[in-house]
């Protein structure tokens, strides 16, 4: 076998080669223990393991190296798991191994070895090159070892998809009561993640409900069913409808963008009016989704705007009303309240 074989496979695993993998392209230990001692083109990171001179280093190639080193089974998990699957991580992080099966064992300088009693959810996959675990089972060991990084790794898979509200509540009830030391850190993250007390399917949704609260709008009933539809807010004592719009959720898919349409128009038939609010206003101009949600109650419930005004002076409904109350919808919702 050629040495360059070698080389070009490191170039193609994070810069690194191990025993095993020269094994498979026909090496034997002796060829091996000859090729590592020449320290000009291999640097030893773990017996078995070795950099290519010159490969770029990176806390992936610490951590990929760490699990070629473990041995067969092994893989990234609780901080190094959520780093490798793009969850915002520190570059001083510890890294952690996971071993599965309890007559295994492993030392490595530098690495936490895990070896888990609870074999529940465990499921690997690879990332980067990198054998790691899923991220549920990593949220559920993340807060064992640092419950205040439970929250973003808890956001960052709940954004691209891997995980939802609900496949976390239920991995949360699986592992409880059976001494689960990161339990209440992701109770704690995943309670934000919480509309009066039902999941919510985006993080639109829990931004909405933020700003409901931070500028005094309305009680707003969550996931209400209207008409047979189930919608993101309906405004207590209302039928003013308020959904909240993704791009990647409502735009891209061209059958939800059209079964949007077709529902919304069903709903302002039947005299419930819809206000779609974007992404980019949620996260972005909060105050102006919250203006023009007052300006529709004021629109819409001119009554009940009052009644709330009356009892939450600091509401932004304040603000809409000099506005709305000269307006003609406005004096026409008056005369029919």
């Amino acid at each position: 076998m050629q040495t360059s074989d070698l080389d070009r496979y490191g170039r193609m695993h994070h810069g690194l080669v191990s025993f095993a993998h020269a094994t498979a392209l026909g090496m034997t230990r002796t060829d091996w223990n000859r090729l590592i001692a020449d320290e000009r083109r291999f640097e030893v990171l773990y017996p078995d393991v070795v950099r290519v001179i010159g490969a770029p280093t990176s806390v992936e190639q610490r951590i990929a190296a760490a699990v070629l080193a473990a041995g067969p089974g092994a893989c990234a998990s609780h901080r190094s798991g959520a780093r490798v699957w793009g969850a915002p991580r520190p570059d001083d992080d510890p890294i952690d191994v996971m071993l599965i099966g309890r007559t295994r064992r492993a030392r490595l300088t530098g690495v936490t070895i895990h070896r888990p009693r609870n074999l529940e959810d465990l499921g690997t996959s690879v990332r980067q090159g990198i054998a790691t675990n899923n991220p549920l089972r990593i949220l559920t060991d993340l807060g064992a070892v640092d419950p205040g990084g439970v929250y973003d790794a808890l956001h960052h898979f709940v954004m691209r998809g891997w995980v939802n509200v609900a496949s976390v509540a239920a991995v949360l009830d699986r592992h409880s009561g059976r001494g689960y030391r990161g339990g209440t850190a992701l109770r704690n993250a995943l309670e934000q993640w919480l509309v009066d007390g039902k999941p919510a399917d985006s993080e639109l949704e829990v931004r909405m409900r933020k700003i409901v609260d931070d500028h005094g709008l309305p009680p707003m009933t969550f996931h209400a069913e209207v008409l047979g539809f189930e919608v993101d807010f309906l405004v207590a004592g209302t039928n003013l409808v308020v959904e909240c719009d993704g791009w990647t959720t409502h735009g891209v898919d061209r059958t939800r963008f059209l079964s949007d349409r077709d529902k919304d128009t069903l709903l302002i038939s039947k005299g419930y009016p819809v206000q779609r609010v974007t992404r980019e206003m949620l996260l972005f101009r909060p105050r102006v989704v919250a203006e023009r949600i007052a300006g529709s109650v004021w629109s819409f419930a001119p009554a009940l705007a009052r009644r709330h005004l009356a009892d939450r002076p600091d509401s932004v409904l304040g603000a809409a009303l000099p506005d709305l109350r000269s307006s003609p919808v406005a004096r026409g919702a008056q005369d029919r309240s």
